[in-house]
């Protein structure tokens, strides 16, 4: 909808993506690149992971 007019004004290509894909990269991104960005949440505690850059999976996301 806003992809030629930003385009125009701009003076930029805009190319679609996946958006799940996009995501799931860009969170990996920040789990390898920014220390103590992962945690457990419980009731009134919040608990911070240290998460191995090498092995980042399972993880399970939520999103509020």
């Amino acid at each position: 909808m806003y992809t030629r007019l930003v385009q125009s004004r701009l003076g930029v290509t805009i190319e679609k993506e996946d958006e799940m894909h996009c995501l799931v990269s860009r969170a990996n991104f920040l789990l390898k690149a920014i220390r103590h960005e992962a945690f457990t949440n419980t009731e009134s505690e919040k608990e911070f992971v240290q998460i191995d850059p090498n092995d980042l999976y399972p993880e399970q996301w939520l999103e509020l």
